[in-house]
């Protein structure tokens, strides 16, 4: 081997050592920035509230859940309604059903409840209707009151109020009955609202109870366990006009009993009698020619005359209301910018549907919000825009997620424009001007020599495991 080629096989060493070298300089360096950084005061943006609990964890629960009676020697039955691991309220409202034929409501005691924590004075709205007659004066019942249905409702007074409720779990009432005569009687939460103070009541679940005095079959001392209805129902978000398809298929029974009758009320009062499938099928069809949000209830009969129930909300929207975020502008435009920077931002929103509406918009960086302001009376195929002005002095070097959001309307349909998000990468300066941040500098710095090393060997011909 000749002289040149012993000169170039220590230069090659030369050059991993420094390669080595660079690697552990630009670690120390980067550690050094961060450690020394962690330090800097961090402008916050003003907080927003944070996301409530899973609105799947938020019930409204009948306690207990079977009350059993065997000897009929209960001159009271009580049922309490309870709240559980909710976001804060200001307000509720439950409609209670049962079958008036065994059991009539007596009375409701709501002292103590949560609501109670409300100072003395507010105002507040009542709903209060025992088995179709209203408790005080005025008469507070509602049309859909009547034999079997206990509903109770507290909210403050005004929809924007924003009083709420700190505890917000525990007993929303207590119903007392009397039983009228032997049988079975569902206790169903057909209907239960929550209000925070915002046009979008928190979600909730919700969980009945039965009564018996009878047991099944007659004789045997084993008491009436109901069957469980259920149903399912396509397309998820109907739209008004279109044929929503209803499937009770999934109602279940207990060990030797089968469902006999499948009776169906879709709520919106064009349907006075409830359609009837005298047959084994538990299907239905039904065609809303209206928004809003209907109660319906499928009602099942089994082979011992056990009929039980279950009520859920089904929301009927307009596909021609819709609103979105159709941009979103970030000045300067570049994607990776130093901390210091003031950055501008525009959000467009925009009505693509074929009525006016009216929301609210806001601009929100990594959960904090920046901006919000009300869309009012947004034009038909108009935009309109909200603007925030981000001072990054004093933030660290980090990826931030910005968004636009605007709530989809009760009615809308498609919500997939309601939110655009862009992220904004402030990285490491440097004295030389070249910004790079920890994480990934390394790796570009590291993997650009060692390239630039092996490129230059391959040049000369020299192999790799000679080194």
């Amino acid at each position: 081997m000749d002289e040149s080629s012993d000169n170039w096989r220590a230069k090659s060493k030369v050059l991993l050592v420094s390669v080595c070298m660079l690697i552990l300089f630009l670690g120390v360096t980067a550690n050094l920035f961060v450690s020394s950084s962690s330090s800097l005061t961090r402008s916050q943006p003003h907080p927003i509230v944070a996301a409530p609990p899973n609105p799947m964890n938020t019930r409204i629960a009948v306690d207990p859940y079977a009350i059993v009676n065997l000897n009929n020697q209960l001159s009271d039955v009580v049922f309490t309604l309870n709240l559980t691991n909710s976001p804060p309220i200001n307000g509720f409202a439950v409609v209670l059903s049962y079958n008036r034929n065994f059991l009539a409501a007596s009375s409701l005691d709501y002292s103590g409840n949560i609501v109670s924590q409300i100072p003395n004075g507010t105002p507040l709205i009542y709903r209060y209707c025992l088995d179709g007659f209203g408790i005080g004066s005025p008469s507070y019942c509602a049309v859909d009151d009547g034999p079997g249905i206990t509903s109770f409702a507290e909210t403050v007074s005004g929809s924007g109020s924003s009083l709420t409720l700190n505890n917000t779990s525990g007993t929303l009432f207590t119903v007392h009955f009397a039983p009228v005569a032997l049988g079975f009687s569902q206790m169903q939460v057909k209907l239960a609202y929550l209000s925070n103070g915002t046009r979008i009541a928190p979600p909730v679940s919700t969980f009945g109870g039965y009564y018996t005095s009878i047991d099944c079959p007659a004789g045997s001392g084993n008491p009436c366990t109901p069957s469980s209805p259920n149903f399912t129902w396509s397309p998820a978000e109907p739209a008004a006009g279109t044929i929503v398809a209803f499937y009770g298929n999934i109602s279940t029974h207990p060990s030797g009993v089968t469902i006999r009758d499948y009776f169906w009320n879709f709520g919106d009062r064009t349907n006075q009698n409830p359609y009837q499938d005298t047959h084994t099928n538990s299907t239905a069809q039904y065609t809303y020619h209206s928004v809003g949000t209907f109660s319906v209830t499928l009602t099942i009969s089994d082979s011992y005359n056990i009929n039980s129930s279950i009520t859920q909300q089904v929301t009927v929207h307009n596909a021609n209301v819709e609103i979105g975020v159709s941009n979103i502008i970030v000045q300067p435009g570049a994607i990776l910018l130093v901390p210091g920077v003031i950055v501008r931002i525009t959000a467009y929103i925009q009505n693509y549907g074929a009525n006016p509406v009216n929301d609210t918009a806001s601009l929100i960086l990594d959960g904090r919000l920046l901006n919000q302001t009300s869309v009012v009376n947004l034009a038909i195929s108009s935009e309109v825009t909200i603007t925030a002005v981000w001072n990054t002095t004093h933030f660290l070097p980090n990826a931030y997620r910005l968004d636009a959001y605007v709530p989809p309307l009760p009615n809308q349909t498609d919500t997939s424009h309601n939110r655009k998000t862009v992220w904004i990468q402030l990285i490491l300066p440097s004295p030389g001007g070249l910004g790079l941040w920890p994480s990934s500098a390394i790796g570009v710095a590291v993997l650009g020599t060692i390239g630039y090393g092996v490129t230059r060997l391959r040049r000369r011909g020299i192999p790799l495991d000679t080194m």
